[in-house]
């Protein structure tokens, strides 16, 4: 592990309540791998489900969270990206509180400012959702 919960927010642009990374795993210009456990006050959360638009957020910021690490490592300050398109969002099943999702994203381009991913999060070894995410980074000064 790379980042444990208390310092994830380091490498977030976002803040509590809606952080959606508990930890992160694995991080390079080309892959990363979170992790995050569902609990019952998760912003996302509905009659016990966490809904769509939180597994979406579950991949985006398992995308900020890499791009945090990597400028972190480069000095620069953690930078702010905002969903461009989403393709090809298949959603499997919607898991419950209690249930820890492994989300993966690979790197399929990068052109300027704007990164194209290919995502899925897992429960266990299950598929829950997966995607093509097209995302738009926002360059910042040095830290």
């Amino acid at each position: 592990m790379l980042v444990g919960k208390p310092h994830i927010e380091n490498f977030l642009p976002q803040r509590a309540p809606i952080v959606m990374v508990d930890e992160l795993l694995e991080a390079s210009t080309e892959h990363a791998i979170t992790r995050f456990e569902i609990r019952s006050n998760t912003l996302f959360v509905e009659k016990n489900f966490l809904t769509e638009a939180g597994l979406i957020e579950n991949i985006a910021q398992t995308a900020a969270a890499q791009a945090g690490y990597l400028a972190q490592q480069q000095g620069v300050a953690t930078p702010v990206g905002f969903i461009a398109s989403i393709n090809d969002l298949k959603i499997l099943e919607s898991p419950t509180v209690g249930v820890v999702l492994t989300t993966s994203i690979s790197v399929i381009n990068r052109v300027f400012e704007v990164i194209i991913i290919q995502a899925q999060t897992k429960q266990d070894m299950r598929e829950l959702c997966s995607c093509q995410m097209k995302i738009f980074i926002k360059p910042q000064d040095r830290a």
